[in-house]
């Protein structure tokens, strides 16, 4: 399945402010478009990137918990760029885009929900490979 950049959005979670805090709810129903089946935490040092990758079937929601980082998304003809610094609001990034993580401030940290268990013939790690890919799909 190869998706367009279109397909990439923002999307704002809920949640509640309160005088001693604030707590945010992340629903794999009604908030993010699938069922998580995986979840993982990836912790940057400032300017490093992570990433580098496309899914060819898993959808992911990615939300920075901590810090600065921004996503370049990738179609394969298209880019843009996406800056995650708000706790509240996060990435949806369907399969088929190539996506890649640069870490702005030093100890930023990134939550990634899946609909996948991993599976590493999932993953196109090869840019080349990733450029075949999308050429197949149009």
């Amino acid at each position: 399945m190869h998706s367009l950049i279109d397909d990439v959005r923002l999307i704002n979670l809920p949640g509640l402010s309160e005088e001693n805090g604030e707590i945010i709810f992340v629903d794999g129903v009604n908030d993010i478009p699938f069922p998580i089946s995986r979840a993982f935490m990836v912790k940057g040092g400032a300017d490093s990137i992570r990433g580098r990758h496309a899914h060819r079937n898993c959808k992911q929601f990615l939300l920075c918990i901590d810090g600065s980082i921004v996503v370049l998304c990738d179609d394969g003809n298209n880019e843009v760029k996406f800056k995650l610094d708000c706790s509240n609001i996060g990435l949806f990034v369907p399969p088929g885009i190539w996506a890649e993580q640069q870490y702005i401030e030093p100890g930023s940290i990134l939550v990634a929900f899946c609909d996948r268990p991993f599976e590493e013939s999932d993953y196109i790690r090869d840019r080349k490979e990733f450029l075949n890919f999308c050429n197949k799909k149009y």
